[in-house]
């Protein structure tokens, strides 16, 4: 894989369409309405179906409902359950998004935490780069089959430490043991 290649595959990666807070109206949206304006962003939004809807409704990760439609609010916090659920258990994302009503969290703090993920962005390609660099065991501009091999395993565990990270910070917030609060 060349320096050019890595660029590509950074460009491929950040763009990624996600849903962007920005692009949620300002008014209340049936279901059907949501279900289309997810179905424009990341895979775990498109994925995004009317019995998951109900049952986030249920298990109370959502404000309650006025009427048929949801606010503006709503939408938010179902964007924030779509990222969370590829890392984070059902009871994880339901204390998390629970704590945060609690607190009175709501449509702009939703917002603020949504657009801060976005802005990862530079950092990642930035690790990305530094690995591909530290992988090269010649200067070459190619990597060679082992090169690649210890980039990949280097992405594996740094996804795996990022998840476990996300699950104990989760744990720690929401589950402490006794003594930890």
């Amino acid at each position: 894989m060349t320096q050019q290649e890595i660029s590509s595959l950074l460009q491929e990666i950040s763009g990624q369409s996600h849903l962007k807070p920005e692009q949620i109206p300002e008014l209340s949206l049936y279901i059907d309405q949501i279900l289309t304006l997810f179905s424009c962003g990341s895979a775990e939004e498109r994925a995004l179906t009317k019995s998951m809807v109900n049952n986030y409704s249920k298990e109370k990760m959502l404000r309650p409902m006025k009427g048929k439609k949801y606010s503006r609010e709503q939408v938010l916090q179902l964007l924030l359950v779509c990222r969370l659920k590829s890392v984070l258990s059902m009871e994880q994302i339901k204390s998390l998004t629970q704590a945060l009503m609690e607190q009175e969290e709501g449509e702009e703090r939703l917002e603020e935490i949504l657009n801060a993920a976005d802005c990862q962005k530079q950092l990642f390609a930035e690790t990305v780069e530094f690995f591909w660099q530290r992988s090269r065991t010649n200067l070459s501009e190619d990597l060679c089959p082992s090169d690649s091999a210890a980039l990949i395993l280097a992405f594996c565990q740094l996804s795996e430490l990022f998840a476990q990270a996300a699950c104990r910070t989760a744990e720690r917030t929401f589950f402490p043991k006794e003594g930890e609060k």
